[in-house]
């Protein structure tokens, strides 16, 4: 029963979400023309390579000029943010969540505030914090692995047979390349 009250939840709020994204301009631009990149990650699926693999992705990007920015999601309680190098970041945690796995409104503030040119959602999981996540932010390409019923938060949709951060990424690249004005 709680499962099904959740389930309506979530359905009714991902509604109004696609009522919002039909008056946000969402354009496709290449990974060549980025001047900032958001990446949406989830800290409970990196391990200590994961994580050495993501940073070396990110200083990529900052040595080519590219600002970037976090958006890091823990579901662990009293966990801590694991990319707080980035002055461009906001850090998700259950005492950030409600009882559905959506942002409370001061975070969902936060997202909204940062624009970055594209967004890659780099969670594999089932939860639905990424996606509401890549819903709210003010990105202009959402980018992100393909999941039945998700596709009102993105522009492209990437399905891969092994979901490993070191095989996604340069697969994300190479896609997100192809998009030439």
């Amino acid at each position: 029963m709680f499962e099904k009250i959740k389930t309506w939840f979530i359905n009714r709020k991902i509604k109004s979400l696609t009522l919002v994204g039909k008056k946000i301009r969402h354009d496709f631009i290449s990974l060549n023309n980025a001047k900032s990149i958001g990446l949406v990650i989830n800290a409970n699926q990196c391990n200590p390579e994961d994580l050495k693999d993501i940073h070396h992705y990110i200083d990529s990007f900052k040595t080519k000029g590219v600002t970037v920015t976090i958006f890091e999601i823990n579901f662990t309680k009293k966990s801590t943010a694991s990319f707080k190098t980035s002055a461009h970041s906001v850090f998700i945690n259950p005492e950030t969540m409600n009882w559905l796995g959506f942002p409370t409104s001061s975070i969902q503030n936060q997202i909204a505030q940062y624009k970055v040119d594209i967004l890659i959602n780099l969670d594999v999981s089932d939860n639905i914090t990424s996606h509401f996540v890549c819903g709210l932010a003010n990105a202009k390409t959402r980018t992100g692995i393909y999941k039945e019923g998700m596709e009102v938060f993105y522009e492209l949709m990437v399905s891969f047979k092994e979901n490993r951060f070191r095989k996604m990424i340069p697969n994300f690249e190479h896609y997100l390349k192809m998009l030439q004005k």
